[in-house]
């Protein structure tokens, strides 16, 4: 997490510097109140607290380290002490995007042709801001891997959770030994780290393409990422 945070922070604070303030970053930003508007302050602070509200409250992830917990009381220590970090990386992710759209709100450097894809827009602000700072570029692109690491390795451990409970136990009689290696074996099969693989490289290959991938994807994620019933600790 810290690397995370510092990563952002490096771009957000030369890139306050170079627009004079914060007080012109918020100023630029869109805090209108209409619902149609796909990306406003306020459509990512509502739809945003709806989707960490199931993250959190149901997912098969995260109900996986609560009932990792001794107590209840231990996991609901160790969901505050969560909170607290994944609201400063988001915090810390929304201002990011706020000083990339105050940067280039009247030069768009993808309508310009400087770049080939949206999604190259924060790679290009961290090379134009910190372009001459030796390291804090790469500190930026070591936030980004270690957050799609940690994120990556937590998906497929729920993944393979969710197939040994549903789709191996209930129809085998196999020892609590053998569960053990064939849940290892499912967190290492190739099928879902193929399917990250291709989430994480859709877009080189195609914008619309990419984009019909990821709907499916979430999709499949929802339906075996969806929470399994466990006895919880009292």
């Amino acid at each position: 997490m810290g690397i995370m945070l510092a990563g952002f922070l490096s771009v957000i604070i030369k890139s306050v510097l170079v627009q004079g303030g914060v007080s012109t970053i918020i100023s630029d930003a869109h805090f209108d109140m209409n619902p149609v508007r796909k990306y406003t302050f306020w459509t990512l602070v509502v739809g945003g607290s709806f989707f960490w509200l199931g993250s959190f409250g149901i997912h098969q992830a995260q109900v996986q380290r609560y009932v990792s917990c001794k107590t209840i009381t231990h996991a609901r220590v160790a969901l505050y002490i969560s909170l607290l970090g994944v609201c400063s990386i988001l915090a810390c992710a929304v201002f990011a995007g706020m000083c990339l759209y105050s940067m280039y709100k009247d030069c768009d450097p993808w309508t310009a042709g400087w770049i080939s894809a949206t999604d190259q827009l924060m790679p290009y602000l961290v090379m134009d801001v910190l372009m001459g700072c030796p390291g804090l570029p790469g500190l930026f692109f070591a936030a980004v891997y270690s957050g799609s690491l940690s994120t990556v390795s937590t998906g497929i451990n729920a993944m393979a959770a969710v197939t040994l409970e549903d789709l191996i136990k209930p129809y085998t009689n196999m020892s609590e030994k053998h569960l053990h290696w064939v849940s290892k074996g499912l967190s290492n099969f190739l099928l879902w780290g193929f399917m990250h693989l291709r989430g994480c490289t859709g877009l080189s290959h195609g914008r619309d393409n990419a984009m019909g991938f990821f709907a499916a994807l979430f999709l499949v994620f929802s339906y075996w990422g969806s929470s399994v019933p466990l006895q919880i600790p009292k």
